[in-house]
């Protein structure tokens, strides 16, 4: 066993893939288990380019999960399990992980978007909206009537006090200053 663990870390070493310190953006699984697949939606997740990719499960169904791990190879990958059942608490572990400065939030019976863009039009938003601190996914409930359009980016948006659909992005910064979202 011993053996094989080190060569796969030298094959790793090798590889030319790296470890980033303070990634840009990280993305979040929450709870990882999804019906269409694990490679599917891992696949539509590395088009986004995150540097860093956390999957958060409770362990209760774990037949998907040994594939999580089977695929998760890269160095900024990572796999939390907790005997937690909370949809709520196991995100908010795994932002506490998270190191990226942007993370998005995704739950693993939601889609994510069609285009290979929109992790980057979000983060361009944080970036025009340096107070912002949370900013909601691609299902939101209001009108398009409703929406306003960012004057640099032009991508069109809506300032809201609650966020309920995902993807949820979260600005980090804000996370720790205020220890965390949950209210206990």
């Amino acid at each position: 066993l011993g053996k094989r663990v080190r060569a796969r870390k030298m094959e790793r070493a090798s590889s030319g893939s790296r470890y980033y310190d303070h990634p840009a953006v990280s993305l979040v699984v929450v709870p990882p288990f999804r019906s269409s697949g694990v490679k599917r939606l891992l696949a539509e997740l590395r088009l986004t380019g995150a540097d860093e990719l956390i999957v958060s499960g409770d362990g209760s169904r774990s037949s998907n999960e040994k594939e999580w791990i089977r695929h998760l190879v890269r160095r900024n990958d990572f796999v939390i399990r907790s005997n937690c059942a909370s949809d709520e608490m196991l995100a908010e572990r795994a932002l506490c992980l998270a190191r990226g400065a942007i993370v998005c939030v995704v739950h693993g019976d939601e889609t994510p978007p069609d285009s290979e863009g929109w992790l980057k039009r979000a983060v361009m938003l944080f970036d025009a909206y340096p107070h912002m601190a949370v900013l909601g996914g691609v299902l939101g409930h209001s009108a398009p009537s409703d929406w306003c359009v960012d004057p640099a980016s032009r991508i069109p948006f809506v300032f809201a006090s609650a966020v309920i659909s995902g993807p949820i992005f979260y600005r980090q910064s804000a996370f720790v200053e205020l220890r965390g979202f949950s209210p206990v």
